[in-house]
């Protein structure tokens, strides 16, 4: 057995932050709704990979590309949210594993946060915090910087990684 000596050293290994975030980045590329482009990956406390979701319509349901989209109150409602697809997703396979689980969730429009109604359905199946990414300041190290702890009330704490990952690597 050789072994191969690189002549060059590896680039470092990006932290499980930017990982998960790009691969929810790479989920909102498959959202049907014009208006965002949403992604989330749900993950186990192990670093695995429990569910994928975007925002789109129901299966089989006429998407918003198609057929325009169902805007009540600023909202559109023909489209289902990634959280709650990806949840819908994992209900189907591997719901036990949710406990204490994180969320990565990549929105178009940086909006840094889980509307209330998706808080609910990651609290209702144990999932304990929720990461998005924002545009700001440098990430610092692996980066994760509380923006909202709301333990008290939903046992959800929600962090924003400050710049995101694929805006300084790819």
């Amino acid at each position: 057995m050789n072994l191969v000596r690189l002549k060059k050293p590896s680039p470092p290994k990006v932290s499980w932050g930017e990982y998960y975030l790009n691969i929810a980045k790479a989920v909102s590329a498959r959202a049907t709704c014009p208006r965002a482009s949403v992604g989330a990956v749900i993950v186990s406390e192990q670093n695995r990979i429990i569910a994928t979701g975007y925002n789109g319509a129901p299966s089989g349901a006429p998407e918003c590309r198609d057929v325009g989209c169902f805007i009540v109150e600023d909202h559109c409602k023909r489209a289902i949210h990634a959280e709650a697809n990806a949840v819908l997703w994992m209900s189907k396979n591997a719901s036990e594993q949710a406990q204490g689980a994180t969320i990565y969730i990549y929105d178009s429009l940086n909006r840094g946060f889980a509307c209330k109604d998706c808080s609910a359905l990651l609290r209702t199946i144990g999932v304990s915090v929720v990461i998005t990414s924002k545009g700001g300041s440098s990430l610092k190290g692996d980066g994760p910087i509380l923006i909202q702890d709301t333990s008290s009330s939903t046992s959800i704490s929600f962090i924003e990684l400050q710049k995101a990952p694929w805006e300084n690597r790819l």
